[in-house]
């Protein structure tokens, strides 16, 4: 199976995990709202994060996260994508962490693709579906790049893949952002 197919799949797995926890939120609050953006503090890219869901019930307000499980992918798989060696093992679509070799001075073209997936003022909900396709959120850490994909296609991991080929990324190792 090739990589992107391989991520498709996954990506199906958790976008029907993610469903079915929206309609478990509607029974547990008056108005749940998929896929809010937050400026937050901290180490997220550029301060902002997308939160699952947002349920309010009353007064009370609660960001709500999908823990995802059926998406996961165990074992390993590699291969080469415009150059650039990869390998994956345990991960799951909402926590990937990539290692890339050797560190860039410069990842070319992350901003781009960042506000191109990053669709927190620009969401647009497609008919009958309760996601947007957007990436909830991304950090950069020395030769690290965490992303939690969301409901964004498997063409914002190909075009991640694009800006480590473009900076001179030899190789990836892509495991779980999860502790």
């Amino acid at each position: 199976m090739e990589l992107f197919e391989l991520l498709e799949d996954m990506r199906s797995r958790y976008i029907a995990v993610y469903e079915a926890a929206y309609l478990e939120q509607l029974n547990t609050y008056e108005q749940v709202t998929p896929e809010v953006g937050f400026e937050i503090s901290g180490d997220v890219f550029e301060g902002l994060f997308v939160a699952d869901f947002v349920g309010v019930t009353g007064g009370e307000t609660s960001a709500i996260e999908v823990g995802e499980s059926s998406g996961a992918l165990g074992g390993q798989f590699s291969g080469e994508y415009r150059g650039v060696n990869y390998s994956l093992d345990t991960i799951s679509w909402d926590a990937m962490l990539f290692e890339v070799t050797p560190q860039p001075e410069e990842l070319v073209g992350v901003d781009a693709w960042f506000n191109k997936w990053m669709l927190i003022e620009k969401q647009a909900f497609v008919e009958g579906q309760n996601y947007s396709g957007t990436i909830h959120s991304m950090r950069i850490d020395g030769n690290q790049v965490g992303v939690d994909f969301g409901s964004a296609p498997v063409e914002a991991i190909q075009g991640l893949f694009d800006v480590f080929a473009e900076s001179g990324v030899s190789s990836v190792t892509v495991v779980t952002a999860r502790d």
